[in-house]
């Protein structure tokens, strides 16, 4: 006000983010890119190519340490449509000369030849993985979440879309956006995953395992070389009420995975199950297949279940109803066995390991069943976000 010595700066700082009056974060980038290439520089005071840090520890180090530094506040400024050239060289000098400490190379060496060796995705690759990371997670948002208000009305949660959120705005003006929310949607469209944070299962003190962990047995499958190895598959004949469940996976080409699960009480079979699972990873379509197969038998009547399976990740979390890949199938199972073992508590489930190596019995004809089906993909198939990362993560190596 009239003669003040104060003016406006170029520049505002807020929570660690350089803010201009065009909002092009040059100075952001300026700032973080310098403070990456001070902590590569001193990072030649560990170790050099004859001794010090081991090249695996060297790697390591830059990952953890100075990626997150130089990419703090990426989703500000890699948008799409945004002119990146100047901010990816400036990054990809600090990431040359990280590679030439981690593998020792000469300071001629070709840029792309370190990063191969070092094993480092090339930067504009790296901060592609990143932002659409970053944009999926989107799609994990609780319905409650605050951020869901400014999205598409379609992923708009409990609370109402705001005047300025992108579902108020006109398709003429969405096309000419250049905005992280915009992005955001666009990194939501091919998930058809939800996820229920506020489900009842997954309060405290409500949960399968709190209630009836006496109920569930696990039983884990030794090494080859233990002794006890052979007593384990001899063990496995004993059941009174069998489940084989297997789900072979497949990340190429335009087919489902196939789930199969067939169910024994005593010698005779009484299901044979095929479904589709759309396009999933391993643990999640065996632990799919297992919910299947659970439910099943359960419609059977039964007060002692045996679940045979090949896989320890399906078997660690079948009881695990809290927000995380796969957690669909896992509410379906808990939800079962939570009245199951509430009806009678002399209920008992058991968890077989069965190594696929081993080609035992049933298990193997429920693996050959679910294997020989070829089901390719159709209008609406289940789509996971562990199956799209492992893909876009084979896409990134092959770029």
């Amino acid at each position: 006000m009239g003669d003040t010595p104060l003016g406006p700066k170029l520049y505002w700082r807020y929570l660690g983010f350089y803010f201009d009056h065009t909002l092009s974060f040059r100075e952001h980038i300026r700032y973080y890119t310098m403070k990456a290439m001070t902590m590569v520089r001193a990072l030649g005071m560990l170790g050099n190519s004859n001794r010090g840090v081991l090249v695996m520890h060297k790697c390591l180090l830059y990952c953890t340490c100075m990626v997150p530094v130089a990419t703090y506040g990426l989703q500000l400024w890699y948008l799409q449509g945004a002119k990146l050239k100047g901010t990816i060289k400036q990054l990809s000098a600090v990431q040359r000369l990280a590679a030439l400490w981690i593998t020792g190379c000469f300071r001629t060496s070709p840029t792309g030849g370190t990063e191969a060796l070092a094993g480092l995705l090339p930067m504009y690759i790296l901060l592609k993985k990143l932002v659409e990371c970053s944009c999926a997670h989107t799609a994990t948002l609780g319905h409650s979440h605050c951020v869901r208000s400014v999205l598409e009305l379609s992923l708009v949660g409990l609370d109402p879309a705001v005047s300025l959120g992108l579902g108020s705005l006109s398709l003429a003006i969405k096309c000419h956006l250049i905005s992280p929310v915009k992005d955001a949607v666009g990194g939501c469209a091919e998930f058809t995953e939800t996820f229920q944070v506020l489900h009842p299962e997954v309060e405290p003190g409500n949960r399968v395992m709190d209630l009836f962990s006496d109920c569930i047995v696990r039983h884990l499958a030794p090494k080859m070389s233990d002794d006890r190895y052979g007593d384990y598959i001899k063990q496995l004949d004993a059941v009174l009420l069998m489940v084989q469940c297997d789900a072979p996976v497949l990340i190429k080409g335009a087919l489902q995975v196939s789930l199969a699960a067939l169910v024994y009480q005593g010698n005779a079979k009484i299901a044979h199950i095929m479904v589709v699972g759309g396009q999933v990873m391993a643990p999640n379509a065996e632990l799919m297949a297992l919910e299947m197969s659970i439910a099943t038998a359960l419609v059977a009547g039964c007060s002692s279940l045996v679940c045979f399976m090949d896989s320890t990740v399906a078997m660690a979390n079948l009881v695990d109803p809290s927000p995380h890949l796969g957690q669909g199938s896992f509410l379906v199972a808990c939800t079962a066995l939570w009245g199951w073992f509430r009806g009678d508590h002399c209920c008992v489930l058991h968890l077989w390991h069965v190594p696929s190596r081993e080609e035992w019995k049933i298990h193997h004809n429920a693996h050959k069943a679910a294997k020989a089906a070829q089901i390719p993909l159709c209008p609406g198939y289940r789509v996971l976000f562990d199956f799209i990362w492992a893909a876009k993560e084979m896409a990134y190596w092959k770029e």
